[in-house]
């Protein structure tokens, strides 16, 4: 049973939406994490890169060495809430949609 408005008829001509291919809600944010996931995780790399470089520039400066310090612990923890967030909108596709 489809769920998504995705198919219009005028005239006989059967007119198909982009998401036809789903059942539901589910399989559509199912598919838009296996895209936005990846993107993630190039942004934590780049996050981190950057912090990195702030420590290893400015090893003279303890106010930009603390930032840099913030910015690596902020993109850990970034990374971790990614890692336990998945698992749990996997589990929450399953139980609703």
């Amino acid at each position: 049973m489809k769920y998504l408005a995705q198919t219009l008829n005028i005239g006989g001509l059967e007119i198909k939406g982009p998401i036809d291919k789903f059942d539901s809600l589910g399989e559509v944010i199912n598919e838009l994490l296996k895209f936005l996931y990846p993107i993630a995780l190039f942004i934590f790399f780049i996050y981190l890169l950057w912090a990195g470089l702030d420590l290893a520039r400015n090893l003279g400066n303890p106010e930009i060495i603390k930032k840099a310090q913030s910015r690596i612990v902020n993109a850990v923890v970034g990374l971790i809430l990614l890692a336990i967030s998945y698992p749990l909108v996997k589990i929450i596709i399953d139980i609703f949609f």
